[in-house]
């Protein structure tokens, strides 16, 4: 559940007084010296390798500073901590346990006991420990809360920082760092209208910091609001013109817009400040593949090869330009090539069953289709070759259970739907064809032609065509 179970800000760890103090330590391990440190130095040089979840080094230095300093609360708090690195959490709540009756008001041995529940999936008991950790500190409880929000990000649990985000954001509505924490939990959970909210609210105190017009622009990606991506992208760029990430996205969306000449002219001038960026380069080769440009479309691809000989994707846009053009012997070369270097990605696989389907090589086609499949289930354009390259073979029965799986994935895909109707009424299964075209129309209608074009015979369905009527008459 956790990625890494400490989290001090106490101390910044690249300040080099830190690194002086963990150096001079180390070098009496490794010398055998006699040097003294004190309680805080101990808590400073733990605390370093807590950071760096660098468990071997944490136990000694726990060890020896317990050793010196027997009763420091302070010194058994880090060796709780280093027990929950070790992935021991009930260990370390033993010792939090009987902390807890020595020092009943200490907001760190709570918080502590509250990352040694995360361990243990006990939500509720974590949220009761930082609640209590919370209700301790009287000197600086909003920026305990802050602390507990960025160990609780830093370990993505993102439900449970929002819910001591929203207690920060009422003390403190205008707090640059809970609006931005607050964008960033909601956007990792998938809530990008409330990500967008609060990157809004972000912007009104910071109009003029273009990683938050990033940021913003991102979601917008995500939602498939391109536009807005593309303006907020633009703002980024009116605060920094050079602002690389603005620049790449804002290109990489005009080539899903399928405005490709412009894609092409702000990559240009992306590449003017990382000129062997490989990514860039492959896209505008596909850039120009899709405008019918296969010469350019060669170059930026053969760029991309003289920089990284080993960049698979060069390769695998050098055969999809050559398959354009009906060169399939050069087509197999450059994908047999990409999947020698990497062989589980899954449109590689796709590439080169879409050439051997070209060149009617079924049984081969069929391979690299279920090989897409495997390494990307929700491929529907894969399932359907399986599909057809089955039906040819009159196989129905396996066309029908290639599309039965892919359902499985992809339930809400109303081709899928189109296609499982059609297959259904091909095996007079005419209730489950019935069942599954209804979904299709209520999916997306306007692709009904699908069915009738796979199965042009049920037009003289009485049944079926009483169905696709209904929601024609809509």
């Amino acid at each position: 559940m956790r990625e890494d179970s400490s989290n001090y800000d106490q101390f910044e760890f690249d300040d080099d007084e830190v690194y002086s103090l963990v150096r001079r330590y180390e070098d009496m391990l490794h010398n055998n010296l006699k040097i003294y440190f004190d309680i805080e130095e101990f808590e400073i040089i733990i605390d370093h390798y807590l950071w760096e979840a660098n468990t071997s080094d944490a136990i000694t230095a726990t060890n020896i500073a317990n050793s010196i300093f027997p009763d420091s609360v302070d010194l058994k708090i880090r060796r709780a901590e280093v027990l929950i690195l070790k992935d021991e959490p009930y260990s370390a709540l033993k010792i939090l346990d009987q902390l807890e009756k020595l020092e009943p008001h200490n907001a760190q041995i709570n918080f502590t006991k509250a990352k040694a529940n995360i361990d243990i999936d006990n939500i509720r008991e974590v949220n009761r420990q930082f609640d209590l950790a919370i209700s301790k500190e009287s000197e600086n409880p909003f920026d305990l809360l802050l602390q507990i929000v960025d160990y609780l990000i830093d370990i993505s649990e993102f439900e449970i920082a929002l819910r001591y985000l929203k207690r920060a954001y009422e003390k403190d509505p205008l707090n640059s760092d809970v609006l931005y924490q607050t964008a960033y939990c909601y956007d990792r959970l998938n809530d990008w209208d409330n990500s967008i909210l609060f990157y809004n609210k972000c912007l009104d105190e910071n109009p003029f910091d273009e990683g938050l017009w990033h940021n913003l622009g991102t979601i917008y990606g995500r939602k498939n609001q391109h536009e807005k991506a593309i303006e907020a992208f633009d703002y980024a760029l009116t605060v920094n013109e050079n602002y690389e990430p603005s620049i790449y996205n804002k290109a990489n969306t005009l080539a899903n817009l399928e405005r490709y000449d412009e894609a092409i002219a702000v990559f240009t001038d992306f590449l003017k400040l990382e000129p062997e960026n490989l990514y860039a380069y492959c896209t505008v080769g596909e850039c120009y593949e899709k405008l019918g440009d296969y010469d350019k479309a060669i170059e930026n691809y053969n760029k991309v090869i003289d920089i990284d000989k080993n960049f698979s994707d060069a390769y695998y846009g050098l055969s999809i330009v050559m398959l354009r053009q009906g060169l399939y012997d050069e087509s197999a070369v450059y994908i047999t090539r990409a999947l020698e270097i990497d062989p589980e990605n899954p449109n590689f696989w796709f590439g080169s069953g879409e050439l051997l389907f070209k060149i009617a090589n079924l049984s081969d086609a069929l391979i690299a289709f279920q090989k897409t499949v495997e390494f990307n289930p929700y491929d529907i354009e894969a399932w359907l070759y399986i599909s057809e390259i089955y039906s040819t073979a009159k196989n129905t029965e396996e066309a029908l259970l290639a599309l039965k799986k892919a359902y499985v994935h992809n339930y809400d895909s109303p081709q899928l739907c189109y296609h499982l109707a059609a297959l259904y009424y091909e095996l007079n299964d005419i209730s489950n064809s019935v069942i599954f075209l209804n979904k299709g129309l209520s999916l997306k209608s306007s692709l009904s032609d699908m069915f009738f074009r796979v199965c042009p015979q049920a037009e003289n369905n009485a049944l079926i065509m009483n169905v696709y009527n209904q929601y024609k008459n809509k």
